[in-house]
């Protein structure tokens, strides 16, 4: 398997798609200290994002969470952080969704990198994980992300997209609300929240290419994406509703 250089993450967000109206909000954002390939120390917050969520909902206080929006969350390690449920801490990671996600199969695996690209478990809450990334020395942002599909293994891979090869442009178009991704005219699945905002803000400047390709796996996992924005054109991630709430 090829090596892959990443960008550093340097934290991690949680969004929410609101059920009632479709829209979708940064909610908790987690650092940590990295030390000797551990994560330690994580402190998790609420962002703006959740205050704004709460504001559509002023018949539902605790839509969030029963708490005040202004609490810090501190764990000793990641094993111990409030998203462990959403990593491969206490749950293996099956060997052939860390090869589809350009991961070592190994007893290794990095969560943070695991759930920066897949978005973490699923518990049914509407709820996805994602990477806030240093720029390179190139100044570029780079995100790897898989398409969203179903979320199901019930769907395999279609065939009538091998023809698609790696490092191909990838055409994004928004329709009814989701971020469609198209390769040589095939349809290739969504985007995840995170990346459609990207693109509604920074449009044709988000550049996106298919990283890797994987066969013999359900359609949500038979690409890899890459998509790029380099920092002359913004820093991704840093309005308003990203930031830790302050009250």
């Amino acid at each position: 398997m090829k090596i892959i250089k990443t960008n550093k993450i340097t934290a991690l967000f949680m969004g929410r798609t609101d059920k009632a109206t479709g829209l979708w909000f940064p909610i908790q954002k987690m650092t940590w200290t990295h030390q000797n390939g551990e994560y330690l120390d994580c402190v998790t917050v609420f962002t703006n994002g959740a205050r704004k969520l709460e504001q559509l909902h002023p018949e539902q206080p605790n839509i969030v969470t029963f708490g005040s929006l202004g609490q810090v969350i501190k764990s000793r390690d990641i094993y111990s952080c409030p998203w462990s449920n959403r990593m491969p801490v206490n749950q293996e990671p099956d060997p052939k969704i860390l090869e589809c996600l350009g991961l070592e199969r190994d007893s290794s695996v990095d969560p943070v990198q695991y759930v920066a690209r897949s978005g973490g478990y699923r518990h049914g809450d509407n709820r996805d994980i994602f990477p806030q990334v240093q720029a390179d020395a190139r100044g570029n942002y780079n995100f790897i992300f898989r398409n969203v599909d179903s979320y199901s293994f019930a769907t395999i891979n279609r065939p009538e997209l091998n023809c698609i090869r790696t490092g191909e442009i990838v055409t994004p178009t928004l329709i009814e609300g989701k971020l469609e991704l198209y390769c040589q005219g095939y349809n290739i699945g969504s985007a995840p929240p995170y990346i459609r905002e990207l693109y509604k803000k920074y449009r044709d400047s988000l550049a996106i290419s298919v990283y890797q390709i994987n066969f013999q796996v359900p359609f949500e996992y038979q690409f890899l994406l890459l998509a790029t924005l380099n920092q002359k054109t913004g820093i991704p991630l840093n309005e308003f509703e990203y930031q830790p709430f302050d009250e």
